[in-house]
């Protein structure tokens, strides 16, 4: 049975103002076209790969007046957990991740969430997700607006084979939608898909931001 890798696609378009008479939300629907044409053409099937240049081509090809793109990727796995009990899992998802963000002040000093975030879910009453330390440890977190408080260690991650490992003590008593979404940065912009897994663009996972410029 194949797996499923999701790509989140946010994009910000700049388009230039002087040759068009669209609107932001015209140029928007027409790269949000462009995004899920490529998905249809380039993807949805086995050992493929999702080249970030043909992407960021296809994205800046959307209308004439488009000059330029921003794009962002994020990959992303779904998982739907029992709830109220032990949910230990595995998730695999043979991509090389990145270990780093900006310069360490200290070899002591941790960047939280930074490879590994995830959807929220309850756990112990509060809105919690799921982090890494850029350490390879993993951890439940509490959500809050601009801090992370860590509850308490629930696995591992490796950084080279995309693996995440999560134990136990992973217990929760809900989740936002119908899946927590467990989101992973790539190390290369390029995302590749192995013999019996699909990568697909969601279009629930496409944000796009059209900005005029004057050129």
């Amino acid at each position: 049975d194949p797996t499923f890798l999701y790509v989140e696609v946010v994009s910000t378009v700049y388009f230039n103002t002087n040759i068009t008479n669209k609107t932001t939300s015209d140029i928007e629907t027409s790269a949000k076209a462009a995004i899920s044409s490529f998905n249809q053409t380039n993807l949805s099937d086995f050992k493929t790969t999702l080249h970030y240049s043909n992407l960021v081509k296809a994205v800046d090809a959307a209308d004439p007046s488009v000059v330029s793109n921003d794009t962002e990727l994020t990959l992303i796995k779904r998982v739907v957990p029992r709830l109220n009990e032990a949910y230990p899992f595995d998730v695999i998802v043979n991509n090389k991740l990145q270990t780093e963000m900006g310069r360490k002040l200290s070899t002591s000093e941790t960047h939280f969430g930074h490879t590994l975030t995830s959807s929220a879910f309850t756990y112990d009453g509060s809105r919690c997700i799921l982090i890494d330390d850029s350490l390879g440890n993993v951890y439940i977190a509490l959500q809050e607006a601009q801090t992370i408080r860590v509850l308490r260690s629930v696995g591992t991650l490796n950084y080279e084979t995309g693996r995440l490992t999560v134990g136990e003590s992973f217990n929760i008593s809900g989740y936002e939608g119908n899946f927590i979404e467990l989101r992973f940065k790539t190390d290369s912009k390029n995302i590749q898909s192995k013999t019996n897994t699909i990568i697909a663009i969601d279009p629930l996972d496409v944000v796009v931001t059209a900005v005029g410029v004057k050129e």
